[in-house]
């Protein structure tokens, strides 16, 4: 399987191999997006539509990730001139596997994985190398239960929430302009970090919110409404006196814009948009912060929520996360009342006379 080095002329794509199992599962443009020859966001956004219906079912972000890793996969592919996945041992796919970092190494194996599955279904693999069992086997989403492995999360204090949100109004860092360098505070970035603590929601769903659809009151507040990405559930939280005044302060249409005062396009702009989180991360650290995790602000909110006295049951009101027998239009209606109840503990809002 190893590729001479005398040989320079391309391998050409074999029945069984990497790239004949990308084609068929996210059709030739998915094929093109991995090849560098069509964009990852235009493959993301528009599924090819002869492609099997697990590509088509993908969110977007899920498509753009799976791309990403790919990218990988067709690399390693090349360099042993394509061969069939059915010549893979399981040591050679595990070695692979190593030369990535942990968080690399799962997005490669979910990718893996899929291409695995696909090649058992088309009669071509008959053991998956990731886990010695049958390939044809349907690949199943699996859930963390309960005594499963957790990753450490560092909760947020308030004053780290401060932090940063000063920093992002008063401290200046170089950012990329349109065929230049500017030197500008980012004042979007103070309102994504308070709604990100305030609502415990993903940066990529706070990107979308505008601020006429999403700013509404409801029960004697103002606050957010939206949907949650991660779980499509309808929310509403409300929002601190001191949130509100500076997305009224701001003027824009968008609740979060970039550096510009420009606003972030879903999934074509995550990247751009982390990047300014990052400068933000690293302005903060030279200005004597502790340097925190994005990420981990959905889970402080629901930590704190928890620490003031709002039960468990209730907190997951504020993340959204629902049983799925209960109705919809019920649950929307209680969770605005409890999240006003979540938003009073917490000391974000105060008591309607």
């Amino acid at each position: 399987m190893g590729r001479s080095s005398a040989d320079d002329r391309p391998p050409t794509t074999r029945v069984g191999s990497a790239p004949w199992l990308i084609e068929k599962w996210g059709g030739p443009d998915l094929l093109a997006a991995v090849e560098g020859r069509l964009s990852t966001s235009d493959a993301a956004l528009n599924p090819d539509p002869r492609a099997r219906e697990e590509w088509l079912n993908c969110e977007p972000r899920t498509r753009k990730l799976y791309i990403r890793s790919l990218r990988s996969v067709m690399a390693w592919s090349i360099s042993i001139r394509h061969a069939p996945v059915a010549l893979m041992t399981p040591l050679q796919v595990r070695d692979y596997l190593n030369l990535f970092t942990p968080g690399q190494r799962k997005n490669i194996r979910d990718a893996l994985s899929q291409l695995f599955g696909i090649a058992g279904e088309e009669g071509v693999l008959e053991t998956n190398p990731l886990n010695g069992r049958k390939a044809s086997v349907k690949r199943r989403l699996r859930k963390r239960v309960k005594g499963g492995r957790k990753s450490n999360v560092e909760c947020w204090s308030r004053t780290d929430v401060d932090f940063y949100c000063h920093v992002a109004l008063t401290t200046p860092a170089w950012q990329n302009a349109i065929g230049r360098r500017r030197k500008v505070a980012w004042r979007g970035g103070s309102i994504l970090i308070r709604l990100m603590y305030e609502t415990a929601a993903d940066s990529t769903d706070v990107m979308t919110w505008e601020k006429a659809t999403h700013v509404v009151e409801r029960e004697g507040y103002r606050g957010i409404d939206f949907d949650r990405g991660k779980t499509g559930q309808p929310t509403f939280i409300p929002l601190s006196d001191r949130l509100l005044r500076e997305i009224d302060e701001s003027g824009a249409f968008f609740l979060v814009t970039d550096p510009f005062g420009n606003p972030y396009e879903p999934v074509r702009d995550d990247a751009r948009m982390r990047g300014h989180m990052i400068t933000l991360q690293e302005q903060v650290v030279k200005a004597g912060g502790r340097r925190r995790i994005y990420d981990h602000l959905r889970h402080s909110a629901a930590t704190e929520a928890e620490e003031m006295g709002v039960a468990l049951d209730k907190v997951r009101h504020l993340t959204a996360h629902k049983d799925s027998a209960m109705n919809r239009e019920v649950y929307v209606q209680t969770s605005a009342k409890i999240t006003v109840e979540i938003q009073q503990k917490r000391g974000l809002i105060t008591p309607k006379q």
